[in-house]
């Protein structure tokens, strides 16, 4: 059996030029544990690379929650998800990447995701009071690992499709929960450039301006 094993050195800013030179211990436990030491050097030069958010080119690399969430087998949404969630998007910030996306609808195209941020809570009157929960602590683990994104994408629509015999895809839903947060349904948004659609988004996007303005992120949005 082979195993590669990659070491990744993270220099300190003020490390100063040179060589430098050490080991890695490397263990194996099983019927036949070993270990040994692996030489290791590196040469630092007299050059600093810019911090992420100063490089003047961008990789906008699109994060996918769902991802970190079905391949660490852990709840989607839950503590340790959103803990997972910042060292992915830490990795995403080494590359320059700048952009937070809010998926505000389910099966986003090109994410595939299961549920919408903002959670549609249904009350006893059949109306709806909408949960931001989920959009504010994603919105917080980014500025904690990457600080004020440059574009902030809020995803409510998808694209048309350029099928002429079905020149328009299904209206994307929304995740509808009740009142104590269980899962109830996705729900299809009235069809696209409706007053109907309109008046369905009108309270969800008013009342997210209103808490991106408090954090200072809308003038990126």
């Amino acid at each position: 059996a082979v195993v590669p094993v990659w070491i990744t050195v993270r220099v300190p800013a003020a490390a100063a030029p040179g060589d430098y030179a050490g080991s890695v211990a490397i263990a194996a436990r099983g019927s036949e544990a070993f270990s040994f030491t692996v030489p290791l050097q590196i040469r630092i030069h007299a050059w600093k690379v810019p911090d992420p958010p100063d490089f003047t080119i961008v990789n906008n690399m699109l994060q996918s929650p769902d991802s970190v969430a079905q391949y660490y087998q852990v709840p989607l949404w839950s503590d340790k998800h959103f803990a997972l969630l910042g060292k992915s998007l830490d990795v995403l910030h080494q590359v320059g990447s700048r952009v937070c996306n809010l998926n505000l609808i389910a099966g986003m195209h090109g994410y595939g995701n299961r549920e919408s941020m903002v959670k549609w809570v249904k009350q006893d009157d059949g109306t709806f009071a909408y949960d931001f929960t989920v959009a504010e602590k994603y919105m917080d683990v980014y500025a904690r690992t990457c600080g004020k994104p440059r574009f902030l994408q809020v995803n409510v629509w998808a694209f048309p499709g350029d099928n002429p015999a079905k020149p328009k895809w299904p209206p994307e839903s929304v995740t509808v929960v009740d009142r104590d947060g269980k899962w109830l349904e996705n729900r299809l948004q009235p069809p696209y450039g409706t007053p109907e659609n309109e008046a369905f988004w009108r309270p969800v996007l008013t009342e997210l301006r209103r808490r991106l303005e408090q954090r200072g992120w809308f003038d990126v949005t």
